[in-house]
């Protein structure tokens, strides 16, 4: 899988996003229009701290790499749909401010 979110608009992350969710029929689990979920998406952008690496294009990395092994490693086949919704949204904000500060993070840096 071929995926630099580094190197793509945030615009076209949001998309992103919302179309791995549409892929995998799991708007239909939501049960909510398009523009909510896109507006939760941004809220979850918002809460990113803005720093180089553990910032929201990291975690649309690692949203899709979740989804490329969900899909072309059959993962997904091993969960029911609202596990995978859980899973991919799980990993969407893993490093969101709302998920944790960083602490951790920057503790590690500095010891390292």
């Amino acid at each position: 899988m071929e995926f630099n979110p580094f190197a793509m608009s945030v615009t076209q992350l949001y998309a992103v996003a919302i179309y791995v969710l549409h892929d995998l029929d799991l708007l239909s689990v939501l049960k909510i229009p398009c523009s909510h979920l896109l507006d939760f998406i941004v809220d979850i952008k918002e809460a990113y701290m803005d720093n180089p690496y553990h910032c929201f294009k990291h975690a649309m990395d690692v949203y899709c790499q979740t989804y490329f092994m969900m899909t072309d490693l059959q993962a997904g086949l091993q969960l029911t749909q609202l596990d995978q919704l859980a899973l991919l949204l799980g990993n969407f904000r893993h490093m969101s401010e709302v998920s944790h500060t960083a602490h951790l993070y920057f503790y590690r840096c500095s010891v390292s």
